[in-house]
């Protein structure tokens, strides 16, 4: 199941590890920041909304419930932690207070994807001081959840975290998805 389910595995290395490094899925997302930041500007009058898709995309807690539910129905165990709203708060919610403030960034030396994705963040139209260093979750109050995004001169971007259950004809599978253990 390596590489068709990406979002456990980045949750379930995030939770036994106080820092990934390593994650393509987390390197992949700050190139993406990188890459869009110079579409829309980086001081604090440019409605941070548009960059939300972006960053909730590559770490993404509505793509992990989607893989939770797959792994679910392919070895028939029970999937009620995953089909509501409720059930998924109950889940996400903590999961996300567990790894919260445990940084995603790109380690300056891993190859492969993480080393072309350190390249598309060091090639970015991005001005060097504003490029993503590191992604991280915090809590505001228990229900308002931000990503962090933390660049080279300090400056913090922060955006909402989504969990996937905004829009009700998005649960329980979002129209176009494809579970990634269909036989």
């Amino acid at each position: 199941m390596e590489k068709r389910c990406e979002q456990i595995g980045v949750f379930a290395d995030w939770v036994l590890h106080d820092a990934i490094d390593r994650s393509p899925a987390g390197a992949r997302a700050l190139a993406n920041i990188a890459e869009s930041v110079p579409l829309h500007g980086v001081d604090e009058t440019h409605d941070n909304k548009w960059l939300e898709e972006v960053v909730n995309n590559d770490v993404s807690f509505w793509k992990l419930r989607l893989e939770l539910l797959a792994f679910c129905r392919r070895f028939q165990m029970s999937e009620g932690m995953f089909t509501t709203p409720e059930a998924w708060h109950r889940f996400a919610l903590p999961l996300a207070f567990e790894v919260s403030g445990r940084p995603v960034s790109i380690h300056s030396r891993h190859g492969g994807e993480v080393g072309q994705a350190r390249a598309r963040v060091d090639v970015s139209a991005t001005p060097n001081g504003y490029r993503p260093q590191r992604l991280t979750i915090a809590a505001e109050d228990p229900q308002k959840w931000r990503w962090i995004i933390e660049t080279k001169n300090s400056t913090k971007i922060v955006v909402q975290v989504l969990f996937g259950t905004f829009r009700g004809s998005d649960f329980p599978t979002p129209p176009g998805w494809v579970s990634p253990l269909a036989t």
